[in-house]
């Protein structure tokens, strides 16, 4: 197994978008993770119930951090305003990262 560690080097430019399809546990988190490291980022969800499903996570994970104190208000505003839901034609037309999760 590869032990070596991811360099600053190894990150994704911030001005690359992120696209991900799929609005489960995973999914949120990894559009959340997108979001607090400064990229834009598309959700694509199978349905309405599903969009509002993954928004509602996202919040709520960003909620809990301001209120232990590991997140500022202003940091999870951006975040949340980062997170934009996709329809067909709304996302961009190259994306440097693509995550695909489907349950």
């Amino acid at each position: 197994m590869d032990k070596r560690r991811i360099s600053p080097s190894d990150a994704l430019p911030v001005d690359k978008a992120v696209i991900v399809i799929g609005a489960g546990t995973m999914g949120s988190g990894i559009a959340e993770v997108a979001a607090l490291a400064g990229h834009r980022v598309f959700l694509r969800y199978a349905s309405q119930t599903a969009r509002e499903r993954g928004l509602g996570q996202i919040r709520r994970s960003l909620d809990k951090r301001v209120v232990r104190g590991r997140l500022e208000v202003a940091q999870r505003d951006d975040a949340v305003h980062a997170a934009t839901p996709a329809g067909p034609r709304r996302h961009p037309r190259v994306a440097t990262l693509v995550g695909a999760l489907a349950t």
